[in-house]
């Protein structure tokens, strides 16, 4: 199902891309403007947090794309080392509170957790 809606997605984007870029931002962002006018404000955002949900999956298959199979903030932002750094302390989580050390097993691994 996947491949068949970005195959269908490829298909008209021929078309698509006839239309200048910004005329086509002003179409989309039209469309989320009409989008918040309908209904409650609550109900409003609900829809379009819903909608931006749905971008961020394209944007990071994009970014995938982009980077042959692994998003690329795993290679700027060392993100696999943030988490697995063995020598050293990483913040791994936050949440209200003070910071909180944990001492992992390894005495030479030390895992930190910072509450704000």
């Amino acid at each position: 199902m996947k491949r068949i809606a970005l195959g269908l997605a490829a298909l008209l984007s021929i078309l698509y891309r006839i239309i200048p870029f910004a005329i086509r931002r002003r179409i989309v962002m039209g469309f989320a403007v009409l989008e918040s006018r309908i209904g409650a404000p609550s109900d409003s955002l609900r829809r379009l947090y819903t909608i931006e949900d749905s971008l961020e999956l394209v944007i990071n298959e994009r970014a995938m794309a982009l980077g042959g199979g692994e998003h690329p903030k795993h290679r700027l932002t060392d993100y696999h080392g943030f988490f697995a750094d063995p020598g050293g302390s990483r913040a791994i989580g936050s949440s209200i509170s003070d910071a909180a050390m944990v001492r992992s097993p390894d005495p030479s691994r030390t895992i930190v957790s910072r509450r704000l």
